[in-house]
């Protein structure tokens, strides 16, 4: 038996009953000068079509018009890609088959190998796998049957028999993507971290689920697949994670955390939510940004209608800031240093914090005896003031009924001093006028506050803007490394969705065995 015999009657069957001729052939074969240019000419097609066609549809948007356009596009795309490969492929082995009996012979395969791929990425998608690696055998049955198409002069017996090895093929493919998941998603997670998630109050099967794939999400946009996600009775949700140091563990901390309620807010007004996004635009190809010295922007997409809106809610607005904010605080009030560095206009602080109906109210740790009765007859839910407040402030507001307890109805949280520091910045509107403004401020979670520099269009049409932000970093290395964590962690956020109730991240600990955990 030769390699011949195998690529002209391709039965896998023959491989496993007589391997060492089969592995002879192979061999024989691949010294040849043509199986290197097959190689090296194959791959090189191959590679340059998934480039071409990543730049042509980066993002699969869930606009169901722009869907309606793209999906179609991709789809002839593919196949065009693949004729020429089929094309260049016949050329390089000296094939003579008519173009005709290409097509053919494509159309016949082509569904095959769609279905296969789409199976492949659903799978991998479920096992947490990334579904990178669910393509490339997907490519390589594709490649081998190209190959087999040529060399068989594309008779339909032998197309048909092809076509049957595909299917051995994906059955292969299947099995193996199982074998590859239980490899890279280990059911024990000996020596590995967990991190409770736990829900302000319980919820039935159906939330918990929605919560468990939120969660999901944001953990596998955030590059970790191999996070285990499972929840625990009907108020806990188990993270459990691979090894990791202390510095990892605060950054995932912090994404567990975020309830994900993004929104846009012009002089008081809300002009954009969640809902507004298309979700699959956030961060797509060519759509994020991190330079050397800490800045990161992330572009997203609004839909149609919501671009109309946001026309209507911010007319004459122009020179005004677009106030970005992700988890802003609910029903708050927040109690400053007056001294502190940074701080700057008192009223630039207070027109970030305008929203109508709930602003955000701001009060001086000088002025906390005057300012009293006001703060508590305010009664805001929480209070936010920077980890050094005074401990005569802190014991009046315990005494007042405010606790530093998480899940607390009245709570106080205390933030370190670079989030409560607001950074100011101060330039020249599109009039000409001197403007300072609040660029960003942690601690209420304004990510960014850009300015309105022409009207917003008005009509129903997808349109594009960005959040940015800049971080901190004793060196360039350290300021971009820093730049990236903080861009993922928002795209992470958004892309995954609002958590549906309210959670608070526990402390982690390490599992050291199924049976014995210490923390």
């Amino acid at each position: 038996m030769s390699w011949k015999s195998i690529v002209l009657n391709p039965d896998l069957t023959q491989v496993f009953f007589k391997p060492e001729e089969t592995f002879k052939g192979i061999a024989k074969k691949a010294s040849g000068t043509t199986a290197v240019l097959y190689i090296g000419g194959v791959a090189t097609i191959i590679a340059a079509s998934l480039l071409l066609l990543n730049a042509m549809v980066p993002v699969m948007s869930k606009d169901e018009a722009l869907q309606m356009i793209v999906l179609p596009i991709a789809t002839v795309f593919k196949a065009i890609i693949w004729i020429g490969i089929s094309w260049s492929l016949a050329k390089l082995l000296g094939g003579k088959e008519s173009f005709v009996k290409h097509l053919y012979g494509i159309a016949l395969t082509f569904p095959v190998l769609t279905i296969l791929h789409g199976l492949s990425t659903i799978i991998a998608t479920a096992m947490t796998i990334n579904p990178l690696i669910a393509y490339l055998p997907v490519i390589v049955l594709q490649v081998y049957y190209q190959y087999v198409l040529i060399r068989t002069n594309h008779k339909l017996g032998k197309i048909r028999s092809a076509i049957a090895t595909l299917g051995v093929g994906s059955i292969v493919l299947v099995i193996g993507l199982f074998l590859l998941a239980g490899h890279f998603a280990p059911s024990s997670f000996v020596g590995s971290t967990a991190i409770p998630i736990y829900l302000n109050t319980p919820v039935e099967t159906p939330l918990m689920e929605s919560l468990t794939n939120v969660t999901e999400r944001r953990l596998q946009t955030f590059g970790l697949y191999t996070a285990r996600v499972r929840p625990v009775g009907k108020a806990e949700i188990l993270v459990e994670l691979p090894p990791t140091n202390s510095l990892d563990i605060k950054k995932i901390e912090e994404l567990l955390a975020s309830e994900g309620r993004f929104e846009a807010l012009v002089d008081g007004r809300q002009v954009l939510n969640n809902s507004d996004i298309i979700i699959s635009t956030i961060g797509g190809r060519g759509a994020q940004h991190v330079s050397d010295d800490g800045q990161w922007a992330l572009v997203f997409a609004i839909t149609g209608d919501s671009e109309l809106n946001f026309a209507e809610l911010a007319r004459d607005k122009v020179g005004e800031n677009v106030y970005m904010f992700l988890d802003r605080p609910q029903n708050a009030a927040i109690i400053l240093d007056r001294n502190a560095e940074g701080q700057g206009s008192e009223q630039a602080l207070q027109q970030a914090l305008r929203k109508e109906g709930d602003d955000i109210l701001i009060y001086y740790t000088q002025d906390f005896d005057a300012k009293k009765n006001e703060i508590l007859a305010s009664n805001r839910s929480t209070i936010l003031a920077e980890e050094n407040l005074p401990k005569k402030i802190l014991s009046e507001l315990e005494a007042a009924g405010y606790s530093l307890q998480k899940n607390a109805s009245r709570k106080i949280i205390l933030k370190a001093k670079e989030q409560m520091t607001p950074k100011m910045v101060s330039f020249h509107d599109v009039f000409d006028r001197p403007k300072t403004t609040v660029a960003s401020w942690k601690a209420v979670g304004l990510l960014s506050a850009p300015t309105l520099q022409v009207e917003p269009i008005r009509q129903r049409v997808i349109t594009q803007y960005a959040i940015s932000g800049t971080a901190e970093g004793a060196t360039p290395i350290e300021r971009k490394a820093n730049a990236e964590a903080e861009m993922l962690e928002v795209k992470s956020v958004l892309r995954s969705g609002v958590l549906p109730v309210g959670v608070i991240v526990g402390a982690y600990y390490n599992i050291t065995s199924e049976e014995n955990r210490v923390s």
